[in-house]
């Protein structure tokens, strides 16, 4: 819209205008002839008058100032509309526009400036906006040029439904859950290139509040469905001491996953292990 040869149109437009206009305000210079015209009518009266005569001189006079203060208030009132409404383009000013629009490009790019700046560069080129909430927005623009363009804007979703998790995050969160404790599932999940509604990374908590919220199971729910004990739990059926499964974990002579990030493990029971009961 910003270009050279629409600006150029424009200011011949404008142009036009004002002489239109001026022919316009030949009317109300007419009126400002006929209140002079008055004014001098009353002037000679008064003139002309018998000064002995003081009732009708003062009555005289006081229509003279009468005539007068018309005069001069349509007088303002015309020179005040006319510049006010007819405001010729200079070839100063012209040339200074045709600059604008040169470095309007980088101007607008320019990080520099601020945002309010750029509000107050769209005021100056948008005569009004209107609105229509359909299947889209639909924005109807028109330019203080004359020109006009019509958007169609897609409708923001709601904040709720923004920040919701997409169905794919859910699936995939699910699907890693199953071999994967929290942080290694954040982990994945960023090398893989997927991200937040808002843009960032995942989290321990990100990904926790995923499974809190919709429901999907732990890495240690589905370890215990499938029979995994706890320390504890292995302690009892093996009948050896903390120190001595730790141990054992610790030289990998014993099958256990690990949980949960806390550093909790879950140990494969013994009908599937080979090492016995102690006795």
């Amino acid at each position: 819209m910003l270009n050279p040869l629409a600006i150029e149109v424009a200011l011949k437009v404008q142009n036009e205008l004002n002489t239109r206009k001026l022919e316009a305000y030949k009317f109300y210079k007419q009126q400002v002839e006929r209140a002079r015209y008055e004014m001098e009518l009353a002037r000679k009266r008064y003139m002309l008058v018998d000064p002995q005569n003081r009732l009708v001189a003062t009555e005289l006079e006081a229509e003279w100032n009468l005539k007068i203060r018309e005069l001069t208030k349509a007088q303002e009132q015309y020179e005040k509309k006319k510049e006010k409404d007819l405001k010729a383009v200079t070839d100063c000013t012209k040339s200074d526009i045709m600059q604008i629009v040169s470095d309007f490009p980088d101007l607008w790019s320019n990080p520099n400036v601020p945002v309010r700046e750029k509000k107050r560069m769209l005021r100056l080129l948008i005569e009004d906006v209107t609105l229509k909430n359909d299947k889209k927005v639909i924005a109807n623009i028109r330019f203080r040029s004359g020109r006009s363009k019509t958007l169609f804007i897609d409708r923001k979703l709601p904040m709720n439904e923004v920040r919701k998790t997409s169905d794919k995050i859910i699936r995939k969160v699910d699907e890693l859950t199953e071999n994967h404790i929290t942080s290694e599932v954040a982990a994945i999940l960023n090398k893989k290139g997927y991200r937040l509604w808002s843009g960032n990374m995942f989290t321990y908590r990100s990904i926790r509040y995923i499974i809190r919220v919709y429901k999907i199971k732990s890495r240690y729910e589905r370890l215990k469905e499938k029979g995994y004990l706890t320390l504890q739990e292995k302690m009892l059926e093996t009948n050896f001491s903390q120190e001595e499964i730790m141990q054992m974990r610790n030289e990998e002579k014993i099958v256990f996953y690990k949980a949960t990030d806390r550093n909790e493990y879950l140990y494969e029971p013994q009908n599937t292990n080979k090492y016995l009961v102690k006795v």
